[in-house]
């Protein structure tokens, strides 16, 4: 209770707990930050397989291997109350390792190894080159595996990549926790897990303090915060991050984006974010509407873009998750020049690059990918087009819905 397991690293062939390695007991965690914690695999020899589970917490209980007989004094489980597990990772991990998991909580087994998780955040732990299709056992696992609801009470938390791991509880987020950084753990005023917990959890009470014996929850009446540190504030005045922001749409120097309307009763505006590497750039604002239309842009250009939300107080919210798009000529009307128009892939069938050839826009133009209702059309502009592109042409549609088109 009240601690901090940080800065550790565990460097062999077999690694087990960046921070702590728990084998059978009952264990509590509560107020506790575990953080920057490392499993690193550089000292495993290569001749054989390897393991590295949990990069904060390794729960190892195997009740006959310790001796109990089927029958402990005490049933093992592992609780996590209003802690902290960020930055912890797993890495130097070769092609030798077997069962690699949960850079942030490992545990061995379903079976026998209960878990009670509530009021804490679980993020930014990381396998190292750990590609996305991972990530169901990226942040939390069970052995090499998704760690899944099996015994397992988790909620009003802030995990990440808790539906790809398996849990599918109503309280449970996936989005940044918003530390004050640098190292500092405690909750910026934007933070979402400002008064996002409970007080009691299946029979379990929330402590009445802080990792900093600060007064839980804070102000007294309201729900107390998510993680280690309590806030001064009963609820952030920030408005939440926008989500689900996509590219619906890709067009001649314009890239349309569209987003979940945010429902605070107080927004003012939505601010568009833009870069050719990321978006950190202001591009525009926009009131009374979720999507926007970025204009002027250079085709085939690869565009990021994140939004953010402001109310009427000018608090801006953190930015959304970030998309990129390609704006391209997309017709409908293809141009062939014979005397201006580009070969091969120089052409995209616009008025500034027109195809040379006419079987060149018609192998380029597919009618089937549209979707917004309109009809391609090849224009082919005045000359002598006597290539071999140019004769004996066929055309893909010729009946049925696309009859007509190229």
């Amino acid at each position: 209770m009240n601690c901090s397991i940080s800065g550790n690293s565990v460097k062999a062939d077999e690694i087990y707990g960046g921070g702590i390695h728990i084998q059978y007991p009952a264990v509590s965690f509560i107020n506790t930050v575990i953080t920057n914690n490392e499993l690193n695999g550089e000292l495993a020899d290569n001749q054989d397989g390897s393991n590295a589970q949990g990069g904060a917490i390794c729960y190892r209980t195997d009740i006959h291997a310790f001796g109990q007989g089927g029958n402990p004094s005490h049933d093992p489980e592992l609780r996590i109350v209003n802690c902290t597990i960020a930055d912890n990772t797993i890495n130097n991990i070769s092609e030798y390792f077997n069962n690699v998991g949960g850079a942030g909580i490992n545990r061995n087994d379903s079976e026998n190894h209960s878990t009670v998780i509530f009021n804490s955040i679980i993020y930014d732990n990381e396998i190292e080159g750990y590609m996305e299709s991972e990530n169901y056992r990226m942040n939390l696992s069970t052995y090499n595996n998704a760690y899944g609801d099996n015994d397992a009470l988790i909620d009003y938390s802030v995990i990440e990549y808790f539906s790809e791991t398996g849990l599918e509880e109503d309280d449970l987020v996936d989005a940044d926790p918003g530390f004050v950084g640098n190292g500092d753990y405690s909750l910026a005023t934007f933070s979402i897990a400002i008064g996002a917990g409970i007080d009691e959890f299946e029979g379990i009470d929330a402590p009445a303090f802080d990792y900093n014996s600060n007064s839980r929850p804070n102000p007294d009446g309201s729900d107390p915060d998510l993680g280690a540190f309590e806030n001064s504030l009963s609820t952030t005045p920030f408005p939440s991050k926008p989500q689900n922001l996509v590219v619906s749409a890709e067009g001649d120097s314009t890239i349309t984006l569209s987003w979940t309307a945010n429902t605070e009763d107080d927004l003012s505006k939505y601010r568009i974010y833009y870069g050719t590497s990321t978006a950190t750039t202001l591009l525009d604002s926009v009131s009374g509407t979720n999507s926007y239309t970025a204009t002027g842009l250079d085709n085939y250009t690869t565009y990021y873009f994140t939004v953010s939300a402001v109310d009427l107080d000018g608090y801006e919210s953190s930015k959304s998750n970030e998309v990129s798009g390609e704006p391209k000529w997309s017709g409908p009307i293809w141009y062939v020049d014979e005397v201006n128009g580009l070969a091969g892939s120089s052409a995209d069938g616009s008025p500034a690059a027109p195809y040379r050839e006419i079987l060149d826009a018609i192998d380029a133009v597919d009618p089937s990918s549209r979707n917004d209702g309109l009809k391609d059309t090849i224009l082919v502009l005045p000359g002598t087009y006597d290539r071999s592109d140019d004769q004996e042409l066929y055309f893909k549609y010729t009946s049925g819905t696309y009859d007509g088109q190229p």
